[in-house]
């Protein structure tokens, strides 16, 4: 018999990604022939930082992750007029497949602006390629985080479709120059970080990990299935601790915040695969070498792919 899902959500009383996941949670209990009603109040947003594009994100992905049961959920939008077309311009309606009549004129990516996306082994390299152009075409983000970030975020993209068990993933990415910082986040519905290392994993030390365990080792050096490198999470938090920054991984229900000193597991409501949010400083001088062990010279390798002239007009 087909169960009724109601989500109630108030994006204005949602101060973290687990006050909006503790509300999408019940999605994820969904199954074919359900009934999921949605009420999302986005009238009270003052301003564009009310409405963080990585909170988009995590309703668009969980939303979509209903697209598996053929289930089209119902409902309604409550909306500001004023910053309505904001929301519209980082492509919120247009990935939840609603209609919706713009009263802006848009150009490509403008200014700071990169649309919420969906990308798989089709698409990855142009999603990055799109997203690291326009974050380098801004003079007052520091190159050097650039050249790191340059590696780390395409590892993030592909961990992704490497060990998620998806065909794809969503990705969002904003920069706010008055306070440098640019905030960055990747996300999937897939089978979540426990379950994807401890299944069949090359090293038999894996296969015992508690949830607990898996996302707290995660982001440690050559901690994975065997489906690559284990790389990706550990330059990934190297890069925050560099540049005095933090990440936050989202998976099952457990959460993992890692910051310049420290680095914690809590209990969260249940987030069906993983979601992983980068919180960068745009403003310190770094060692992008150094990011990746000096594994690799990532410096060179984003300058060839990108070079060091801030101009936008060549991107495209």
């Amino acid at each position: 018999m087909p169960d009724s899902i109601n989500i109630k959500l108030k994006l204005s009383e949602c101060q973290s990604h687990e006050d909006l996941i503790r509300i999408l949670s019940p999605i994820f209990g969904a199954k074919k022939e359900d009934h999921v009603h949605l009420e999302l109040d986005i009238s009270n947003a003052d301003d564009a930082h009310d409405v963080y594009p990585d909170y988009l994100l995590l309703i668009v992905s969980a939303l979509r992750y209903l697209d598996r049961f053929a289930v089209r959920p119902s409902g309604k939008i409550i909306y500001n007029p004023k910053k309505i077309n904001y929301i519209s311009r980082m492509d919120f309606f247009t990935n939840l497949n609603v209609k919706f009549e713009e009263e802006i004129v848009r150009k490509d990516s403008t200014g700071k602006c990169i649309e919420i996306s969906k990308f798989d082994k089709d698409s990855i390299f142009d999603i990055y390629n799109s997203i690291i152009k326009i974050l380098h075409s801004f003079p007052s983000i520091e190159l050097t985080i650039m050249q790191a970030l340059g590696y780390c975020f395409y590892e993030l993209l592909d961990n992704v479709l490497n060990h998620s068990e998806e065909e794809n993933g969503w990705v969002v990415a904003h920069y706010y120059k008055a306070e440098s910082t640019i905030r960055i986040m990747i996300c999937d519905t897939g089978i979540g970080i426990h379950k994807s290392l401890t299944t069949d994993p090359k090293n038999e030390h894996f296969k015992n990990f508690t949830e607990e365990e898996a996302i707290a080792e995660c982001i440690n050096d050559k901690v994975t299935n065997g489906k690559g490198m284990g790389f990706g999470l550990y330059s990934t938090s190297n890069l925050i601790k560099d540049c005095q920054s933090e990440l936050m991984i989202y998976s099952g229900n457990k959460k993992l915040n890692c910051n310049q000193t420290s680095k914690t597991v809590t209990d969260i409501p249940y987030w069906q695969g993983t979601a992983v949010f980068l919180k960068l400083r745009s403003d310190i001088c770094i060692d992008p070498d150094k990011v990746v062990d000096y594994k690799t010279d990532c410096a060179d390798q984003y300058d060839e792919m990108f070079g060091q002239d801030h101009n936008l007009d060549d991107l495209w």
